[in-house]
């Protein structure tokens, strides 16, 4: 072998052997140009790997964009040329062309392109999913809604794409046709309506959009009377709105139509009740009364309209003691009525806890309820309930032992569960009352972990308060809890004369001690129970001006909002309480009811 064939020979092997290393680190290299903002850099060594298939997803966004940033756009056209060229079904690579078409004033070479790419999905359906994919990355909305119609078109069904529809057209705020595709979703899946109706919230979102739906569905309702789908929204649309009356009168047409007993006109007035609009949930359950006697719905209906109309006179304070007395001789009739069944036996149960809490009769509660536990045959956690009804009747008597030995029955017969927990809570709360504080924190450091949150909400305020006071080594303080858990368990007992002068004089005894907050909030609490509103807000007031960023803050501040809402019947002023509420607190377990009542008192179209 000659000399200079050796030579060419050594540089051919080195030429392979540095394309290879540069190849090999050129990339990371590359990377790193591209990280330090160098461009240009990066692009040339990017450009040596445009022919290799393989490398091209790891290097393909970045090299596009130092073309974009060195203005290079002649290069740029011709890699996504030869990317589309590779793999002709990708279509991010013949987007990026359009959008690089688009940045470059050639809006028609981008068009050709769009229309190509929609145009292909009308041949191969299975790539619809991917195409509007890559569609929404580069926000060809347009683009997207053509190939949706056109697959309507091609398959001949106008239901598929409902729903994806119908989000395009809230982008674009074509109203109409949003809502007519919403109007597919469900006409296409009526088995889940209700918690598609539930979705429509994000949607449906303004008033001039619900005001639209609503006009929409009552001319459908007219033209297809046979379809019960639109009877079924305007129901839905009208509790919306809170128009229970037009909502009762829709209940009653589904009713009649759907023979359904009764039972769509008995969900309105439960609604109604919830929303304590009590006038007209009464009215509403009574005419189930007066059409439905043979009816399955009829126990429920008559005792639904006495529950209501309790609730009503229990929430409109000072409470009318006869009020009380005709609810129970209600109860009494309908116990004659419903005879020895678990609707009627639920009468007594009412009936019970009026005389107990309200007469102070309290031995004709007690055989009552006594009368209702001897009935084995009746579901355990109602019997359970009863049972926790008895304990605080004890409790009411000053018999604790008596109450507790039954709260305890109830915790081993209902062991974890909700019921359970219940009852441990309440016989936390009897050993508070009665002094036992160590007692009462060793049940509430259980219910902290309990399953419902309203349990363990009430366990950790209660753990936290008796913390709050019998954390200093002083005599005083544990004094200060001791008679504060007296005037708690007389407001209990609805004994209101003494727990207000055990109230008043704990204020002049322990002025400036811990436990001062909590004595206004107490007061708050008896003054709105006796119907004493203005007294209650001035006790209210006291603890925002003094106590804001106390235990009890948060507390008050809801109780302002809410003494102001129902019994002041101010709407504009509790309305900018609540949402002084929701800034004050965000992190308080009464944020997200003072969002509800918000939205309920401005009269929103979406309020629950």
């Amino acid at each position: 072998m000659t000399l200079k064939l050796k030579k060419s020979l050594f540089w051919a092997f080195f030429f392979v052997v540095l394309v290879g290393f540069s190849q090999k680190g050129g990339l990371p290299l590359a990377d790193e140009y591209f990280s330090a903002g160098e461009y240009a850099k990066a692009a040339s060594i990017y450009q040596n790997f445009v022919d290799d298939a393989s490398k091209l997803n790891t290097f393909y966004a970045k090299y596009l964009t130092c073309l974009a940033k060195t203005k290079n756009t002649e290069t740029a056209e011709k890699f996504l040329k030869k990317c589309i060229k590779l793999y002709p079904q990708n279509t991010i690579y013949s987007l990026d062309l359009a959008t690089l078409y688009q940045n470059n004033d050639r809006q028609n070479e981008a068009n050709k392109i769009v229309d190509k790419i929609v145009k292909s999905c009308r041949d191969n359906p299975s790539l619809i999913a991917e195409t509007v994919e890559n569609l929404n990355k580069k926000g060809y909305t347009t683009a997207c809604k053509n190939i949706y119609l056109q697959a309507r078109k091609s398959q001949k069904d106008d239901f598929i794409y409902a729903l994806e529809l119908s989000e395009i057209y809230k982008i674009e705020k074509n109203i109409p046709e949003m809502i007519a595709e919403l109007i597919r979703v469900l006409l296409m899946n009526q088995n889940d309506k209700e918690f598609l109706k539930s979705k429509f919230q994000l949607y449906i979102t303004s008033e001039d959009e619900f005001a639209a739906f609503e006009s929409e569905i009552i001319q459908r309702a007219q033209a297809e009377p046979e379809q019960y789908l639109y009877n079924d929204l305007l129901l839905w649309i009208n509790l919306q709105k809170k128009d229970f009356y037009r909502a009762f009168i829709q209940a009653k047409a589904l009713d009649r139509l759907q023979k359904l007993n009764g039972t769509k006109v008995f969900e309105v007035g439960k609604i109604t009740a919830e929303n304590r609009e009590y006038e007209q949930a009464i009215a509403i359950f009574d005419y189930l009364v007066r059409e439905y006697k043979s009816a399955p719905i009829y126990p429920q209906a008559r005792k639904s309209k006495i529950e209501t109309k309790e609730n009503w006179i229990k929430n409109t304070y000072p409470i009318d003691l006869v009020q009380i007395r005709i609810l129970i001789k209600d109860y009494e009739n309908l116990f004659a009525e419903l005879g020895k069944t678990h609707e009627g036996f639920e009468t007594n149960r009412n009936r019970a806890l009026l005389y107990a809490f309200y007469l102070d009769s309290k031995d004709s509660a007690a055989t009552l309820l006594q009368t209702v536990l001897a009935q084995t045959w009746m579901k355990k956690d109602f019997l359970s309930t009863c049972k926790m009804d008895l304990a605080d009747i004890y409790l009411l008597k000053n018999e604790p032992w008596e109450a507790t030995l039954l709260y305890s029955q109830v915790e081993k017969d209902q062991k974890e569960t909700p019921l359970g927990h219940e009852a441990k809570l309440r016989n936390a709360k009897l050993s508070y009352y009665t002094g036992q504080f160590a007692f009462a924190q060793d049940h509430l450091d259980v219910l902290k972990l309990a399953t419902t949150r309203e349990i363990a909400n009430d366990a950790m305020d209660l753990s936290l308060f008796i913390i709050d006071n019998t954390g200093l080594d002083d005599d005083s303080t544990h004094k200060a809890l001791q008679s504060y858990a007296n005037a708690e368990l007389l407001l209990f007992q609805n004994k209101y004369t003494l727990a207000q002068d055990s109230l008043d004089a704990m204020l002049t005894k322990y002025k400036d001690n811990t436990i001062e907050d909590e004595i206004y909030f107490l007061q708050a609490k008896l003054y709105r129970k006796m119907g004493q509103f203005e007294k209650a807000i001035k006790k209210l007031e006291t603890i925002a001006n003094r106590f804001k960023s106390d235990i009890y803050g948060d507390d008050a501040a809801f109780m302002y909002a809410e003494i102001v809402e129902q019994h002041f019947k101010n709407p504009e002023r509790a309305t900018a309480l609540y949402n002084k509420f929701i800034i004050d607190f965000p992190a308080s377990i009464f944020t997200a009811e003072a969002r509800k009542r918000c939205r309920i008192l401005r009269g929103d179209g979406m309020s629950f």
